[in-house]
């Protein structure tokens, strides 16, 4: 998959067009990075906030997601080529999120949602 990010874009965009490509998984942008093993979570972004206003350099491109990719690799790369601090989640018990950038690969996450 490509995730295509540019400025004119809302956070929902984005979001919507990852779990498209990723049903089962969900993206969410946050203020700062996500920090390992913390169980409070920066500010989320609003979703009708447009890219542009929300980081510091301005590059519109496309990122390219692989299934085998971690979800750590994904986070990194949003971070390093758009600015954004992404995190990834997966419905855990209870119906609660669960971080997945420590698990292995996207797709055992989808192969449970077909």
């Amino acid at each position: 998959m490509f995730l295509h990010i540019s400025d004119c874009m809302t956070i929902e965009e984005v979001e919507d067009r990852f779990r498209e490509c990723f049903p089962g998984l969900e993206i969410r942008f946050y203020a700062s990075p996500l920090k390992k093993f913390s169980a409070v979570n920066p500010p989320r972004l609003n979703k009708t906030d447009r890219i542009e206003y929300i980081r510091h350099y301005h590059y519109n491109g496309a990122l390219e997601i692989k299934s085998w990719f971690s979800a750590a690799r994904v986070e990194q790369e949003l971070k390093e080529m758009f600015d954004l601090n992404a995190g990834i989640f997966r419905t855990g018990e209870g119906g609660t999120l669960v971080h997945v950038a420590s698990e292995d690969e996207l797709v055992p996450h989808l192969e449970n949602h077909h």
